[in-house]
């Protein structure tokens, strides 16, 4: 709330820190067009076949961060899927090491953490699970200034400065086409 509440002082003009979009927010802030989706998704060994999606993951063994929002969305998986063990880690990366470790199939953690994660030999596969995406995010009355930053984070995509500091800054786990 820290940092909504300097936007509202206009001690900032932006804030811009791993901040989702807010829907009960929007009435007084205004967002950029997503820059990263930082939901959840599956991380499995370098190598492994056959997983790809949560569906895949019946008789199986997902390693998550105890209260994540990996966790709550494996719990809804676990009552679809016949056969789902859960394996509760106190992180994101002890759950990635789980699967490194073999005692469990694949994890599913946020993007970031999968992205940034010590554990060696881990590769994202599929598409993400969850939605958060981060934005940018502003006063709603700042209108030119929002346009200012989306056409901004556009050209960053485009002509792929975007990519080069993902690269550079999110090191560890790649996605895989699986």
């Amino acid at each position: 709330d820290g940092l909504y509440d300097a936007l509202t002082a206009e001690q900032v003009d932006v804030v811009i820190s791993a901040l989702y979009v807010d829907p009960t927010r929007t009435a007084a802030f205004a967002y950029s067009t997503p820059y990263f989706d930082a939901g959840q998704v599956l991380v499995v060994a370098e190598g492994t076949e056959g997983i790809a999606k949560m569906e895949d993951l019946d008789g199986r063994t997902l390693a998550v961060e105890f209260g994540s929002a990996g966790d709550v969305e494996a719990r809804m998986w676990e009552r679809r899927l016949t056969a789902l063990t859960i394996l509760p880690c106190q992180t994101a990366d002890e759950a990635m090491a789980k699967v490194a470790a073999g005692e469990a199939d694949a994890a599913l953690v946020d993007h970031l953490s999968a992205l940034m994660t010590s554990v060696e030999g881990m590769q994202i596969v599929g598409e993400t699970v969850t939605k958060e995406p981060y934005a940018v995010a502003m006063r709603r009355e700042d209108r030119r200034l929002l346009e200012a930053v989306n056409k901004a984070l556009a050209v960053m995509q485009a002509d792929g400065t975007w990519d080069r500091l993902q690269d550079r800054w999110f090191t560890i786990a790649r996605r895989s086409s699986r």
